[in-house]
């Protein structure tokens, strides 16, 4: 507590204190997003309490937008560069929902950017992955392409309000388990063979969707899947050392996720062919071809300003005979959310908003934290513990304009929930990070 005083409650965060009689004053505090608080309203020393809950909504960006062409239009696919937000960098791979048909000898896709964002890439491929009909493909958050032929429904689903949600997760047939109804719920599969696994349960639409497993102490975090604007593919892979029941915990992060279903799908050694597609052209809405910028990866961003679009155009690889093909998308690069009010300088590398992004989280050890800051000044970068104890300074000086990376190093860390505190001039900003060992 800041200040505490007698009859103070412990482990708690004080955001006003005084005299005044008024209770719809604003209060500016920074505490994490898209999570239920309690509150607590009372006298010091006096035996009164008034309490209730609330929840803070989490504010999330937006996100640039892929496009695939059906051989009359542009049609809608879903949002790229996952995880990005704030100047976070990300390698996103996407299995596309909707195929692109052939358009001569290529593809043609379109990235296009329809929020008050700043987006850059810095490379782009289109893969094509041929396989069996019988075999379905998916693609990691790490890289990975991933063959399954056989996916298991859970057996129950209960909330943690105690309501059954199993016939809700079945199929895709939009009836949902909604989180302004439940935070948490947790699944049943029966028992499951040793071996590696896909956990499918796209949370619509972001941020992220966290998944436990059960063992012998309780549920352990195995893993988080990142929700997309749109139904999509994503995947947890997870490895089960030994024959048992499998039972899946999954936590909403935000009020107005929702899942429609969830499976559990078994790794084989299906055969599948990687093709990439050459890139042919990219046509920048405004600056003509970017294609050079977008070949390899080397910080020479294409970049993207509200209302600017890129049209890409791979060519076509041969389909191997009598299989089926699914395609990947992969972005690399990242974006952030414009300031109201300030100036959009396109194309340079100096932010025109402050930024603070952490990833991965969850880590396991090692976790990079970026921050911009869009003029020179004093900045100063934290770790805090629950309890509000700095436990490592990163960052104590004056920093010139531009976006910074800091490596923190979690191994002398024990697991647990922390907090990056950065602090300049004109900006405040608190994220929370978990580190998982």
């Amino acid at each position: 507590l800041y200040l505490p005083q007698p009859g103070d409650p412990t482990g708690w965060t004080r955001i006003y204190y005084g005299q005044n009689k008024s209770y719809v004053d604003p209060y500016d505090f920074n505490i994490p997003q898209g999570a239920w608080y309690y509150v607590r309203a009372y006298i010091t020393g006096a035996s009164y309490i008034q309490s209730n809950t609330i929840y803070l909504e989490a504010v999330s960006p937006g996100c640039p937008f892929l496009y695939t062409y059906n051989g009359s239009g542009f049609i809608e696919d879903n949002n790229i560069l996952a995880g990005s937000g704030q100047g976070e960098v990300v390698e996103d791979w996407y299995k596309l929902r909707e195929k692109p048909p052939k358009d001569g000898n290529r593809y043609r896709l379109e990235i296009r950017e329809e929020n008050n964002e700043h987006s850059f890439f810095d490379r782009v491929r289109l893969i094509a992955i041929d396989h069996p009909d019988s075999v379905e493909i998916f693609a990691t958050p790490d890289s990975r392409i991933i063959s399954i032929s056989s996916m298991i429904a859970s057996q129950s689903v209960t909330g943690e309000n105690g309501m059954d949600y199993t016939s809700n997760l079945l199929y895709v047939d939009s009836t949902y388990v909604e989180a302004d109804e439940v935070e948490k719920i947790t699944t049943k599969f029966g028992e499951a063979d040793g071996g590696d696994y896909i956990i499918l349960a796209p949370p619509q639409p972001k941020p992220i969707l966290i998944i436990e497993k059960a063992d012998a102490s309780g549920f352990e975090p195995v893993g988080s899947i990142r929700g997309r604007e749109n139904p999509s593919y994503e995947v947890l892979p997870l490895t089960i050392s030994s024959p048992e029941d499998v039972s899946l915990m999954f936590t909403f992060t935000d009020i107005s996720q929702r899942l429609d279903y969830i499976r559990l799908g078994k790794k084989n050694n299906a055969p599948y062919h990687i093709k990439p597609c050459p890139l042919l052209s990219a046509v920048h809405s405004n600056i003509g071809s970017v294609k050079q910028k977008l070949l390899i990866d080397d910080e020479n961003y294409a970049e993207l300003l509200l209302g600017d679009s890129i049209t890409l155009e791979f060519a076509v690889v041969d389909i191997e005979p009598g299989w089926v093909r699914d395609f990947v998308f992969v972005s690399n690069g990242y974006y952030v959310t414009e300031g109201e009010g300030g100036s959009q300088t396109a194309y340079n590398n100096i932010p025109v908003v402050h930024s603070l992004s952490l990833y991965p989280n969850p880590a396991r050890n090692d976790m990079t934290i970026r921050f911009g800051i869009p003029k020179e000044e004093m900045v100063s970068l934290k770790i805090l513990d629950v309890s509000g104890r700095v436990v490592k300074t990163l960052v104590d000086g004056r920093i010139e304009a531009g976006y910074h990376t800091i490596t923190l190093n979690g191994k002398n860390l024990p697991s647990g929930i922390y907090f990056a505190k950065l602090v300049t001039d004109r900006f405040k900003s608190t994220k929370k990070l978990v580190l998982m060992k």
